[in-house]
Parts: structure tokens; C-alpha cells; sequence
């Protein structure tokens, strides 16, 4: 018999709803209005601490997962397949900002960003000089009259006029817009999602343990065998100063962060 572990909770999908909030609906694309679904995660007893906006990755310091406490942000899985984080542009494309103005903002060009006037909790990621230093930084302000964005830190590798330049916008109502995207309302606890199919009789989780699902330190002569470790929004076995501790046929799946991390070990 298998055994599984995972970081996530199942939601009540027969308790998703159209959306009929106007000012919601403004903020959608014309043609997904009348497919995006809204669920109250409040009433299926998640809280709002449970939502988690992830840590900026700055730099060369990317996700390396070396602390105990690093984790990603919700995921989202329909019957078992993650779902994708809105995101623009689509299919894992870059956009290219025209120019940077000091550190922290750059200029964009396209018409497409300036329908997030009333965004909030979104995230910029891309390479501002180079393709081996990904940075990632929650937007501080969107200024659509001047098409600026800025940051809410100074990148180490700096917003710049040339060399790469690409970036993406991740974590938007605005742009949900082909089936599977989600987004979550952190401040209404609403899940916004763009089901790719009737969701009747359907397994919906949402991952919410943001630190490691196992903490092991200072110990020795530990097996794991035969277990499954899934849908985790940080590592799955975070592991301190320990000794002879082993994994046999164990499998991890949908690990935001690491499957195993080790620090101080022999």
C-alpha cells in the first residue's frame, strides 16, 4: 500500500461559483468572464495566513532552498496536475522593457500592462542583465500614464537599458486568460481560477504548508522507504547536522523548492 505525504488541503469544489462582481468582471478579459469561477477559501477554513506572497529571488541568489523556511507561493492542483499561476505573457514567453530608470524601474512599451491599475499582490521575474541571474521582486507601484514599474528592493544585478532585459508579470486577476490560470485574492480570500473543465466530481487542492514537510536535525539511522511526498509549497525534507539517514524508492512530486536539502550532514 502506498503512502502519501502531502502539504496541501482539499477544497469543496461543487462550491465554486460564476463570478457576478461587477468590479471583478471589469477586471477580466471580456471573453473569460463567463468562464472563471470564484471560490471563498474563508468558508473552506483557510485563513489568511495561509496565503503566502513569496520572498523576492535576487539575483545570483536564486532558489536554493537553504533555509528551513523558504517557500513558494500556493499552488493549485486539479486532480492532481498543478494548475498554472496567472501570468503574463503566456507560455513561459518574456516580454522586454524599454528602458530602466535607476534600480528599480523600468519602462514597458505594450498596451497590456497598463490594465493593472488595480492590481495588487503581484510580482515581476526576469533577467535584467543576464540569462544566468533571474530576479524576481514583488511590484511596488505600476504607473500606467508613464508605463513604469517599480520594485520594492534594489536588484543585485540592476534594472538596465541593454544586455537581456526580459521579464514576466506573475500573480494577476487581469490576466487570467487561458484555462487552468488561477489567482488568489489575498485580502477577500478568493480564488479565482479558470477551470479547463466542469469541475463536478473533481479533485481540487490548494498547497498551503510554507515550510519543510519533514525537520530533521541532529539525528542519525533514519529510513524512508516506499513513501510519496507531493505538493509542497517549500521543501519537502529539510535536514541539519545529521548522519546515515536514508531514502529508498520514495518519490517526490510538485516540490516547489527541494526534494531533499541538506546542511551540515556527514
Amino acid at each position: 500500500e502506498e503512502v502519501n505525504f502531502k502539504a496541501s488541503m482539499p477544497l469543496d469544489a461543487s462550491q465554486a461559483k460564476p463570478v457576478d462582481d461587477p468590479q471583478i468582471l471589469d477586471r477580466l478579459y471580456e471573453n473569460v468572464r463567463d468562464k472563471v469561477v470564484v471560490i471563498d477559501l474563508a468558508k473552506q477554513g483557510i485563513s489568511q495566513n495561509d496565503i503566502f506572497i513569496p520572498r523576492n529571488v535576487n539575483g545570483m541568489y536564486s532558489l536554493t532552498g537553504w533555509e528551513d523556511s523558504w517557500a513558494e507561493a500556493n499552488g493549485l492542483y486539479l486532480n492532481g496536475k498543478e494548475q498554472p499561476l496567472s501570468r503574463w505573457p503566456n507560455d513561459r514567453h518574456y516580454a522586454r522593457w524599454t528602458s530602466s530608470i535607476g534600480q528599480q524601474t523600468f519602462t514597458y512599451s505594450e498596451s497590456t500592462p497598463s490594465r493593472w491599475a488595480n492590481a495588487k499582490d503581484f510580482w515581476v521575474g526576469g533577467f535584467p542583465q543576464y540569462d544566468y541571474s533571474y530576479v524576481r521582486m514583488s511590484v511596488k507601484e505600476i504607473d500606467t500614464a508613464k508605463k513604469t514599474i517599480t520594485v520594492i528592493d534594489n536588484p543585485v544585478v540592476p534594472f538596465s537599458s541593454y544586455m537581456t532585459r526580459r521579464w514576466a508579470a506573475f500573480n494577476l486577476l487581469e490576466e487570467i486568460d487561458v484555462p487552468g490560470e488561477y489567482y488568489i485574492d489575498r485580502d477577500s480570500m478568493k480564488l479565482y481560477y479558470y477551470p479547463p473543465h466542469e469541475l463536478d466530481g473533481q479533485a481540487l487542492e490548494v498547497s498551503l504548508l510554507s515550510r519543510a514537510m519533514f525537520d530533521i536535525r541532529k539525528a542519525s539511522d533514519i529510513m524512508f522507504k516506499n513513501l510519496n511526498f507531493s505538493q509542497s509549497r517549500s521543501n519537502a525534507i529539510f535536514m541539519e547536522n545529521v548522519d546515515n539517514i536514508d531514502f529508498i524508492e520514495c518519490s517526490f512530486k510538485d516540490i516547489d523548492v527541494n526534494g531533499i536539502f541538506c546542511r551540515g550532514t556527514q
